[in-house]
């Protein structure tokens, strides 16, 4: 978090705050390695991929590298190292709305095969999509990787570069804090926060919230004929519980994000005082570090499978 000088000029507290971002940054890496590591040696062991796993690679990827570039600069200036320069500015920024997009991207692939595959041909149109892009998964992965990249190329080259103390900025470090000018700013406002983030945040809860009204009839069905301990059903409900935690995690992570960049693209300069983009910034941060454990709690095989990684690691006995 960026506070006012005025509320927040203590080394405690700004120690407190530092320790918390150590904390996501330590989360991240770990969680996101582990998903990472147990879908790479499901690869490696199988001999190929499902579109589902290599969807769930490339966003363990993203939130990997997400989960350090956004809150180490945080970490960085605490202690006064300050690393970056005007162009180290621009590419952090950009790499940080980079893997943003990419983040709501995968995770919307991901969305979608899962979709496909429980709703047995109730949505055609859907079913078509998904199956083309799972023919296709390793075209529309780099496409994605590519696209991405080229929507947020303006970014490094944005005008106004500010190194004052809590300046008002996308970024606000005391060392490096940047404010785009007015063409950047409009097209930015308009063109990332509400037709990128927005539409893919909305597409991504309505999948998953047919996702959970699919699996929780699912599970009526099987309570109605007296299957509660069959071993489909106990997956069933496993999978209700992942998909809600992710979901509730989602929606207030990303929620709270986009509509404070909202209002720091529309009141930008009156909100100066105020640490916004920093607040946004944390709970993209939180969903980046959070979201791997879910998916490791949540399912038993993926726990078995990093315990049997790490028994056999040389660096661990």
């Amino acid at each position: 978090f960026r506070y006012p000088l005025n509320l927040l000029d203590t080394k405690m507290e700004n120690l407190a705050i530092v320790s918390v971002l150590i904390i996501l940054i330590l989360l991240g890496t770990i969680g996101n390695t582990c998903v990472l590591t147990v879908f790479l040696h499901i690869a490696v062991k199988n001999g190929e991929l499902l579109p589902s796993d290599r969807s769930v690679i490339n966003m363990s990827i993203v939130h990997l590298l997400a989960s350090v570039f956004k809150n180490i600069l945080y970490v960085f200036d605490f202690f006064k190292m300050h690393l970056l320069n005007n162009i180290g500015c621009r590419l952090l920024l950009y790499s940080i709305n980079l893997f943003r997009t990419l983040s709501i991207s995968f995770t919307l692939l991901l969305s979608l095969f899962q979709f496909n595959k429980l709703q047995n041909s109730t949505y055609p149109g859907i079913n078509v999509i998904s199956l083309k892009f799972e023919k296709s998964i390793c075209l529309v992965s780099v496409l994605l990787w590519i696209i991405s990249s080229a929507i947020f190329t303006p970014l490094l080259f944005f005008d106004d570069i500010l190194t004052l103390n809590n300046s008002s900025g996308l970024l606000q470090f005391s060392s490096c804090s940047i404010s785009p000018s007015g063409g950047y700013h409009l097209y930015f406002g308009i063109g990332t926060i509400i037709l990128v983030d927005g539409f893919g945040a909305f597409a991504i809860v309505t999948m998953n919230v047919l996702i959970l009204k699919i699996l929780w009839k699912h599970h009526e069905m099987v309570a109605a004929r007296g299957w509660v301990h069959n071993a489909n059903h106990m997956a069933t409900l496993n999978a209700v519980k992942i998909v809600a935690c992710l979901l509730i995690t989602y929606i207030i992570c990303w929620s709270i994000n986009i509509i404070i960049r909202i209002l720091l693209m529309r009141f930008g300069a009156s909100l100066s005082a105020i640490p916004m983009a920093d607040i946004a910034s944390v709970f993209s941060s939180l969903y980046y570090s959070f979201s791997p454990f879910i998916i490791i709690f949540g399912r038993s095989s993926i726990q078995k499978k990093i315990h049997n990684i790490l028994i056999r690691c040389p660096f661990i006995r």
